[in-house]
This record gives structure tokens, sequence and C-alpha cells, in this order.
């Protein structure tokens, strides 16, 4: 199992599972997560709980790169880490990321996608793509513009360097900043409360901001956008940036 599930009356626990190799967003990953959300909705869990159950240092060490090749689009609609994300968006509760340790790339985007996050001194994040060479999708990034002011994700995604938790909580990546003994009753507290609250009241703020926060673009920008994204993953420089990950050396790239 990559992750464990628990409930306790209205309120359900998603723990990864996979500290071996740093909790990785590997498909298999993302689908048990979908999944379990999926089996939380039908039984009214009403406040969800996203945790890591070792204390690796690592959160989630996001993408499995080993899945992400030129051919293969990882930010593509039918990904599993884009379903996952659209799950938790349309959840009819509350989702609640409960972060310990490095959230890394795409996990901090999973991060993010959360209602609300709480964090101990221990965590941090860094999103990585320039590191690759990986394009971003525009979905991803409304994430991003929903949480942080531009210059903050400018400087994220252009340099890659970690945001320790004292910025983070400063910048609004997260809503709580805790002590590490405390997080785990601290997070539940908050939950069972958000449960004991009107459901409906609940999903309708929800889904209303979610459509608020999703703002249209025209079908030229919308081109554009996919051409560029095109462009990247089609580059000698992301084929330079996934061999250099497994070479375990830095990338050299050139732009093309």
């Amino acid at each position: 199992m990559l992750i464990l599930t628990e409930t306790k009356k209205t309120v359900g626990f998603i723990s990864f599972n996979n500290g071996l190799k740093r909790n990785i967003l590997s498909r298999e990953t993302c689908a048990e997560i979908t999944a379990a959300l999926e089996e939380f909705e039908k039984k009214d869990i009403r406040a969800v709980i996203i945790r890591s159950s070792v204390k690796s240092g690592t959160w989630s060490a996001g993408h499995d790169l080993k899945e992400i090749s030129p051919s293969r689009n990882p930010f593509n609609y039918y990904a599993p880490l884009e379903i996952l994300l659209r799950k938790i968006q349309t959840y009819k509760g509350a989702v609640i990321a409960m972060i310990h340790g490095g959230v890394w790339g795409g996990a901090v985007d999973l991060a993010l996608t959360c209602d609300i996050s709480v964090g101990d001194e221990t965590a941090f994040f860094a999103i990585t793509p320039a590191k690759i060479g990986l394009p971003y999708n525009a979905a991803g990034l409304t994430h991003f513009c929903g949480r942080i002011s531009t210059n903050i994700i400018k400087e994220m995604f252009f340099t890659g360097m970690p945001v320790k938790a004292d910025r983070a909580y400063n910048f609004g990546l997260l809503n709580h900043l805790v002590d590490e003994e405390k997080m785990p009753s601290f997070t539940e507290e908050l939950a069972c409360g958000i449960a004991r609250m009107a459901p409906l009241t609940v999903r309708a703020v929800k889904e209303q901001l979610r459509i608020l926060n999703n703002k249209m673009m025209s079908a030229d920008e919308a081109e554009r956008l996919q051409q560029i994204r095109e462009q990247v993953m089609n580059s000698g420089d992301l084929q330079e940036g996934l061999r250099a990950f497994g070479e375990k050396r830095k990338p050299e790239f050139e732009g093309k």
C-alpha cells in the first residue's frame, strides 16, 4: 500500500506510506489517493487530512521523474496527478494538508490545491521544473495564483530554491505554522471543527470559490500556452535535465 487510510467519525486521514521513495507522486500513488477520496465521499467524510506517516524529512518529493519522458506530458488533463488535483478541488468537504518536512515539485501543487495547509518548523516548499527543464501547465499555475503573489511565484519557479516554514507562512503557503509535537492534535481539532459545521454551506462556499478562481482565457491564449509547453517538452534541455537527474549531476542547459 502506497497510502494508508483511516476514519474517525466524519474525519478521514490519508497517509503517505512510501518513505523509502520519499513519498513520490507516482501514477499509482495518485490513483490510490483519488480512490480514497472517492470512498470517503461515499461515507460522508466531511474533512480529510493528507499527511505523511513516516517522518523521513519529506512530505512528498513530487513527480516520479522516472515516469517522465519527452513523449509523455506529465501535466496533461488525464495525468493521474491532474485527476487527483481536480478531485481535491471538487471534493464535497475540506481537504487539509498536514505538512512535516520537504514538499518538492508537483507535491507543492498538491499542497496548494488542498483547501487548508498546516505545517511545522520542518516544512519547506521547493518547486523545481526549471532544474529539470519541464514546462508547467496553466491549471497548475492557477493554484499558486490563488494563494501567493506573482513575484513570489516567479522567485520559486525561477530559482527552485526552498521556501522555509516561516517564509511559507508569511507568504500564505501555510495557513498555520505550529510546533511539530502539537501539529497532529492541532490539525485533527481543526478538521473536527470543520466537520461539525453545516456541510452544505462548506460545499457551497468551496464550489463558488473554485469557479470564481478559474478565470477564463481566450482561445488564442490557450493555444499559445499549449504551443509554449510543447516547445519545452520537445526541447533538448528537457532531455538533458532528465539525463542529469538519472546521472546525479548538475544539468547543462543550452536554451534549445
